[in-house]
C-alpha cells in the first residue's frame, strides 16, 4: 500500500513534535515543509529530513504530497484548507479548526466537493486512556452528569500571535480542547446516566450542553482553562426540568 505523504504548511513550533510522531507512523511519510520564509522552510527541513519549500501555494502544487498539516494560526485555517482542498489533498488542520459554525461548514463543504478528507488535530482522541474512559461511559457507567476541566498555559509575550485579539480563534486553542474533551465523552455513551447515581430519577430524559469560553487576564498574559459540559434533566412542556 502506497504511504500517505505529507506536507507540512508552515515551519511552525508545533509542527517540530508532529513530523517525529509521523515518521514512526506505519503509512505516513513527511515530504516537505513550506514557508513564506525560505530561509526558514530551509532550516526546518534541514533538522527533519525534508524538501524545502518557499511559499505555500508551491507546496500545494507539488505531485508528490498526498496530504496537508496545517499548523498555521487559527485565523488561517480556513483560507488554507479551502485552498488545499481545491488542490486535491486532504487536510490534518491544528485545533481550533476556525471560529465559527459558518467557516467550519465551508471547509467541511469544500473537502466533500473535492473528494478529500478533513480532520482537526485532536490527538487525544486516540491515548489509551481516553479510550479506556470511553470504553468506561459505554458499558458500565453510563452518561456522565458533569464534566469540568481545567488546561490552559501562561502567555507573557506581548508580541505572541495568540494574544491577537483580531485574529478570529486567536484565544481559543485551549478551551477548544477542554470543550472536544467533554462532548467526546458526553456523545461516548449509549445510555443515560447509572442508576446508582443519586441524581438518577427514573424515566428521567437527559440531554449533553456543552460551553466555551476564554478569559484574557492582562495586555501580557493569557491563560485559557474554562470549558465544560454539563448532562442535566430535560426541560418538561412547561419549561421547568424534570426533578427540579
Amino acid at each position: 500500500m502506497q504511504p500517505l505523504r505529507f506536507g507540512i504548511l508552515g515551519a511552525a513550533q508545533i509542527a517540530r513534535k508532529l513530523v517525529p510522531a509521523m515518521r514512526r507512523a506505519p503509512g505516513v511519510v513527511p515530504v516537505a515543509v513550506a514557508s513564506r520564509d525560505a530561509a526558514k522552510a530551509a532550516a526546518f527541513a534541514r533538522e527533519f529530513r525534508l524538501e524545502p519549500v518557499a511559499g505555500y501555494d508551491a507546496l500545494l502544487a507539488r505531485g508528490d504530497v498526498d496530504a496537508v498539516y496545517i499548523p498555521l494560526p487559527d485565523g488561517l485555517h480556513e483560507e488554507w484548507t479551502l485552498r488545499a482542498a481545491a488542490a486535491g489533498k486532504h487536510v490534518l488542520c491544528e485545533k481550533s479548526l476556525t471560529a465559527s459554525c459558518a467557516s467550519a461548514g465551508r471547509m467541511v463543504a469544500a473537502c466533500r466537493a473535492a473528494g478529500v478528507r478533513l480532520m482537526e488535530a485532536f490527538m487525544f482522541r486516540f491515548h489509551r486512556q481516553h479510550a479506556r474512559v470511553r470504553e468506561l461511559l459505554a458499558e458500565e457507567l453510563g452518561a456522565p452528569l458533569a464534566y469540568y476541566a481545567r488546561f490552559g498555559f501562561h502567555l507573557d509575550d506581548p508580541a505572541n500571535i495568540r494574544l491577537r485579539r483580531a485574529w478570529p480563534a486567536a484565544a481559543s486553542t485551549m478551551s477548544a480542547a477542554t470543550a472536544s474533551v467533554a462532548r467526546d465523552w458526553s456523545s461516548a455513551a449509549s445510555r443515560p446516566p447509572s442508576p446508582r447515581s443519586s441524581r438518577w430519577r427514573r424515566g428521567t430524559a437527559w440531554t449533553p450542553r456543552a460551553t466555551r469560553c476564554w478569559n484574557l487576564t492582562g495586555p501580557a498574559a493569557a491563560t485559557w482553562p474554562l470549558a465544560s459540559s454539563t448532562i442535566s434533566p430535560a426541560p418538561t412542556r412547561s419549561g421547568r426540568s424534570r426533578g427540579s
